[in-house]
């Protein structure tokens, strides 16, 4: 499933999400299409990738300790278009 992902932080933890980010490693089953990418001023980064379950729970668990993430599914207007109401 696609999901987009926006990590915030304070301006103070703005070193430990550098440090973070670079000792970081894809984890196997997670495909990013689009990102990271710092929205700057403002502390966030904004993300749009692809992950099964197990994926994005070490994506959760990894970043939970540094920085807030939300993410939201996202779905094609393709898929969107099959779905009977």
């Amino acid at each position: 499933m696609k999901f987009l992902s926006i990590l915030s932080w304070t301006p103070e933890k703005a070193q430990d999400i550098t440090d973070a980010f670079v000792k970081w490693k894809v984890p196997e089953g997670l495909k990013i299409l689009y990102g990271p990418c710092t929205v700057l001023g403002r502390n966030k980064s904004i993300s749009v990738f692809e992950a099964t379950d197990e994926a994005w729970a070490k994506v959760d668990r990894y970043w939970r300790h540094h920085c807030s993430m939300e993410t939201y599914p996202l779905m094609d207007a393709s898929e969107i278009i099959k779905i009977k109401s």
